[in-house]
């Protein structure tokens, strides 16, 4: 008689690195450790309701999670200080007096979202 190859079934779950599977406490460890070598640093933070609704309407409208829009929203911000900076760098070294400096600066800074914004921008929205 003709016998036919059994199939065999493929192990569920991730490959193991190394001779056993990790469980989730060593996953997350090495992810962390991961992390911290490319200069990542895990921090806590604390965000009022409104806040984190606003950041869920924009995570659901771009589909992407609460942390990328967190991250995303931290990057501008930072970007926005960042070009302040170098607008008050450029004046100072065309000879600019330090309150037209400061005046670049603080056009930069009070331009960046603030936690005040939201409401404004949920009202806008149309937001609840």
């Amino acid at each position: 008689m003709n016998e036919e190859p059994v199939p065999t079934q493929k192990k569920r779950g991730r490959k193991p690195i190394g001779d056993k599977a990790m469980d989730a406490s060593e996953r997350k460890l090495r992810s962390r450790r991961l992390q911290n070598e490319q200069g990542s640093v895990e921090c806590l933070i604390r965000l009022s309701g409104g806040t984190l609704n606003f950041i869920d309407q924009l995570a659901l409208a771009n589909g992407a999670s609460r942390s990328m829009v967190i991250e995303g929203l931290i990057d501008f911000a930072v970007a926005r200080v960042a070009l302040g900076v170098a607008d008050a760098e450029r004046v100072k070294s065309q000879g600019g007096s330090d309150e037209a400096a400061e005046a670049a600066l603080k056009n930069a800074i009070e331009v960046t979202l603030r936690p005040g914004s939201v409401a404004k921008y949920k009202e806008v929205l149309g937001i609840k």
